[in-house]
């Protein structure tokens, strides 16, 4: 006897073919027997409405097998999507890690930056021109550029997050 629901539904089904099968030989027989003019036998009349009845009682449980078969699946679906919604929720709590990091990552970039400039201005200034008008020009200039990076170094993580909130 088939265990799974599947082998239990594949079995009616081939059940009901065979069934049907003979029940239309019995037909035929009795279309011959009209077409003939000769009564059809009773025990083929009989046994036409015993076949019938099998079909109606196996088709009866195709169904509640079929019932049962999409009760099975329904569950199965519902596992599938707690799954999905679970994955799904883990994978946004990673990208707000990963944008939490990328976003301290940049900020760590924007830092050394300034410090290369520091650095660079350093250099510079032992190395500048040598006329006392270009050497204030230069270091102002030189100044000026210093504090505007470290303002955009500084500033920016905070235009980002007051950005994010627009945006939300």
């Amino acid at each position: 006897m088939p265990d799974s629901l599947e082998d239990k539904l594949k079995a009616i089904a081939i059940e009901i073919a065979g069934l049907e099968v003979e029940a239309n030989k019995l037909r035929m027989f009795q279309s011959q027997s009209f077409l003939m003019q000769r009564p059809f036998p009773i025990d083929k009349q009989l046994e036409l409405e015993e076949l019938h009845r099998k079909i109606s009682e196996a088709q009866q449980k195709q169904m509640s097998y079929l019932l049962a078969s999409i009760g099975e699946s329904s569950s199965r679906l519902e596992t599938a999507t707690k799954n999905l919604k679970e994955s799904s929720e883990s994978q946004v709590q990673v990208t707000k890690k990963l944008l939490g990091s990328s976003h301290r990552l940049e900020q760590f970039a924007l830092y050394l930056i300034v410090v290369t400039v520091l650095s660079i201005f350093i250099v510079e200034q032992s190395q500048g021109p040598t006329d006392s008008i270009l050497r204030t020009i230069w270091f102002v200039l030189s100044i000026g550029a210093i504090v505007a990076l470290m303002v955009l170094a500084y500033r920016w993580p905070w235009m980002r997050k007051g950005k994010l909130k627009l945006d939300s």
